[in-house]
């Protein structure tokens, strides 16, 4: 008798003014640059056994190139024999995450550093393209890209194309910018505009519609309008702006205001961005702000908006709801984790007709909120019983060519209720994985899943009858697997008497596991 290892490793103005727009600025930046999803997978086969030996894992899969929540991704499993060599085989699995998560402490706005481009092209593909020497920047594109999903709006006026600029204006309503902000903007209708300078209105001037707005620091009464402080200079005065057209040329935090009409009071929430001047308007570097994914007092907010936390909002001197906002904005950043299969939790769920379920989940770190949880489902074939007919392969496959599951969680190994004989394939083990649906946003920025499938082989050895005998596997005790494999990765199980060919008293023919007591 000699034994065989074979192992294998697999793997998004007010309510009255502009919320048309607002609903599709949200929707794309919602809906591409703040989802990234991709899947993995690997082969390796090793082998070390004796003449024509050869057990490995079979499989069909093409990973997706942006992975979905919800999204079922065929990836079809089982294992071959392509040697001159009967065998037994057991199968389990383990995963590995990199999950990129939003920072929960940001880039203080005062503390940003000395920035420089970007050199790693993982984190460039997801916006990161600065670096301020010890944290990766995200910024927001200014090329606009058109939403398909909202083709009932389109018109002259509305060409359905945002960028992720225009998304954090949306709303127009220009609620904060620095004290000495110079900005522009096209009016998208006749409006009476009021000239201020240190906060007393010098002039109003009416403009027509399609007019190019230039908000300039200096007291000169012809210009349309100047500095917008209200008062003491302590508040910035709110001002209706263009969310399409909207450009800064001063260097500062820019916030914009939207309501949310709940049914009940409206809502106000804030989004904007931190901008470094360039040489003219608009020109400069957009860079994101930290949004309230990861604050559990967040969980209604739309997607992309500041922390409530970091927005104080006060009335003014006749109580009238106005931006009197005070500030404490952060520059947005990730951190990544590096998960190993101890992190993940492994849930095993039987179903019906040879149907099961490996579920991996990463907590995301917190034990006691779900919303930031990572779910993998891996959907299972041919586990257990299952009537005559389905989820086979084939109609050659037999109802006792199946797999048993023994053991639990991540300890859960599938042996296959056969002999594999020479030049056949075992009954699949795996049909699919999916992303689970409940998998929010607020768990990942981006993340990498790696779904390792490992299959161990032991040879099936004969009596002087050339009778087939279970005797390498009687029992099957958990091993150590190879050194880079932490040891009783797998449960044991042990044999009953099998049962034998009627056509052929020496081949095996069902093989019964049960669990090692």
């Amino acid at each position: 008798m000699s034994n065989d290892i074979s192992k294998k490793k697999k793997t998004s103005k007010e309510k009255r003014v502009l919320i048309a727009s607002l609903c599709i600025a949200a929707a794309i930046a919602a809906g591409s640059t703040f989802a990234w999803f991709t899947s993995k997978d690997e082969v390796t086969n090793r082998l070390s056994a004796s003449a024509a030996y050869n057990v490995s894992i079979a499989e069909d899969f093409q990973p997706p190139e942006e992975w979905v929540p919800g999204q079922v991704i065929e990836k079809n499993v089982s294992a071959t024999n392509t040697g001159n060599v009967d065998a037994f085989v057991r199968m389990w699995m383990q995963g590995e995450m990199r999950v990129i998560k939003e920072d929960a402490n940001g880039v203080a706005l005062d503390s940003i550093g000395t920035i420089t481009d970007a050199t790693d092209e993982n984190y460039k593909k997801l916006g990161f393209t600065k670096y301020n020497g010890s944290k990766y920047l995200k910024t927001l594109s200014k090329t606009s890209n058109e939403n398909p999903d909202d083709a009932q709006n389109a018109s002259s006026t509305n060409t359905k194309a945002y960028s992720e600029v225009m998304a954090m204006q949306s709303g127009g309503f220009l609620a904060y910018a620095p004290s000495d902000a110079e900005y522009s903007y096209t009016t998208n209708q006749e409006t009476v505009l009021d000239n201020y300078y240190n906060g007393t209105a010098l002039i109003s001037k009416t403009v027509p519609a399609n007019t190019n707005v230039e908000v300039v620091a200096s007291n000169t009464a012809d210009n349309v309008t100047a500095q917008t402080y209200d008062g003491s200079s302590t508040y910035f005065k709110g001002v209706a702006i263009d969310s399409d057209t909207f450009k800064p040329k001063t260097t500062g935090l820019y916030l914009f205001r939207r309501i949310i009409d709940t049914g009940t009071d409206d809502k106000y929430e804030y989004s904007g961005y931190y901008y470094i001047a360039g040489s003219g308007y608009g020109d400069g570097t957009y860079y994101a702000l930290q949004t309230g994914k990861h604050a559990t007092t967040d969980t209604n907010t739309s997607d992309n908006t500041v922390p409530t936390s970091q927005i104080t909002v006060a009335l003014d001197s006749q109580s009238n709801l106005v931006d009197h906002i005070t500030p404490a904005c952060k520059l947005l950043t990730v951190t990544e984790s590096k998960v190993e299969n101890s992190g993940l939790n492994w849930v095993y769920t039987p179903g019906t007709d040879g149907k099961a379920t490996m579920t991996a989940t990463y907590n995301g770190g917190t034990a006691d909120d779900t919303t930031d949880d990572i779910a993998i489902d891996v959907a299972l074939v041919n586990v257990d019983a299952r009537t005559t007919g389905l989820n086979k392969d084939d109609n050659t496959k037999g109802d006792t060519e199946t797999w048993k599951a023994i053991g639990s969680g991540a300890l859960t190994t599938f042996y296959y209720n056969n002999d594999l004989e020479s030049g056949d394939t075992t009954s699949r083990l795996i049909d699919s994985v999916m992303l689970n649906q409940n998998t929010t946003q607020k768990a990942y920025y981006a993340f990498d899943f790696d779904l390792n499938v490992f299959l161990e082989s032991v040879q099936v050895t004969k009596d002087e009858t050339n009778k087939e005998l279970t005797t390498p596997v009687t029992p099957w005790n958990a091993s150590t697997n190879g050194a880079s494999t932490p040891a009783n990765v797998n449960t044991g199980a042990k044999t009953s008497t099998p049962t034998y060919d009627t056509t052929d008293a020496t081949e095996i023919n069902v093989v019964g596991w049960t669990a090692l007591s």
